[in-house]
């Protein structure tokens, strides 16, 4: 009797044995590699929903199609000036298009140019061009007199619309403009003793008589501080602008009036012996202290 309950203590312990170690060997074992989700290949470049304008001028001006893809909504409204086309198409339709013009022209994305802030406060005056108007951010570009903007709306671009000539803004693109590089303004400048005075950019690229200015650059102190800036006509003729108050070396405030006197009389106290109307046209800006001209902006009056 005592050598079955014996029996039966050893089959127990060696059951509990066997028991521990399989429970032992189940902890030992490494733990099982869980998959990893999917992890999209698309380009990283570029953010998906970016809304920082600079983004996409980066894009366009790398030619990163990727990037523009990723910006790119899923139905975009293609516009084309003064015609029926082309309505809503898909974004492989909208970037084979981009594609075509950005490969074809010589497009500048300098987004602080005179014509680019031109275009880009025409649709700030007109709500009727819808989400131009109404988007987060504006991206424009031009080549001569041709522009192609691309309005977005929650960090998508959603229209692209394109001029066929300036025109169609309400902007004219002449010789002038881009033989003087108003395309392309310098955007910053150093100021500094005798240095060469620098125009960076107007207040507006356009207007009419009264209107008020301020142009901003650098090195625009002549004789004993004294400051002015010219405005001149397509025949050559320029007339001076007064400089206002609250005028520095880096910022002029002038307001457009007619007639404007094409001499300097300020040392003199003499009368102007000359005048030149300002009349609607193209019109060159500059500034010469110490003789010295600056670069030349144009200026429409309207």
């Amino acid at each position: 009797m005592q050598k079955g309950i014996g029996a039966i203590y050893i089959l127990v312990i060696l059951a509990l044995l066997i028991l521990a170690g399989s429970v032992g060997y189940v902890y030992m074992q490494p733990e099982k590699e869980v998959p990893k989700p999917f992890e999209s290949k698309m380009t990283k470049g570029i953010e998906v929903g970016i809304t920082d304008k600079q983004k996409l001028v980066t894009a366009l001006v790398q030619k990163d199609y990727d990037a523009i893809s990723n910006l790119l909504g899923d139905s975009i409204t293609w516009v084309l000036e003064a015609s029926e086309c082309c309505g809503d198409i898909d974004r492989d339709e909208a970037l084979k298009r981009v594609r075509q013009k950005l490969e074809a022209q010589q497009y500048q994305f300098n987004q602080e140019s005179p014509t680019i802030v031109a275009v880009r406060e025409y649709f700030k005056k007109y709500p009727k061009f819808g989400i131009c108007s109404q988007s987060n951010v504006i991206v424009i570009g031009v080549m001569d007199d041709h522009a192609l903007t691309f309005c977005t709306k929650n960090g998508r671009v959603q229209m692209i619309r394109e001029a066929s000539t300036l025109r169609e803004y309400g902007i004219v693109a002449t010789e002038e403009m881009k033989e003087t590089g108003n395309l392309s303004l310098p955007i910053s400048c150093i100021n500094g003793q005798e240095g060469m005075p620098v125009i960076t950019s107007l207040s507006s690229y356009f207007g009419s008589i009264g209107t008020k200015l301020e142009i901003d650059g650098c090195n625009f102190l002549g004789f004993e501080g004294n400051k002015n800036a010219w405005i001149e006509n397509s025949q050559g003729i320029a007339g001076i602008l007064r400089i206002e108050t609250g005028s520095t070396g880096k910022l002029l405030k002038v307001t457009l009036k007619s007639p404007l006197c094409q001499n300097d009389t300020s040392y003199s106290g003499l009368p102007c012996g000359s005048w030149v109307d300002l009349i609607p046209g193209t019109y060159k800006i500059y500034t010469m202290p110490w003789g010295k001209k600056s670069n030349e902006v144009s200026f429409t009056i309207q």
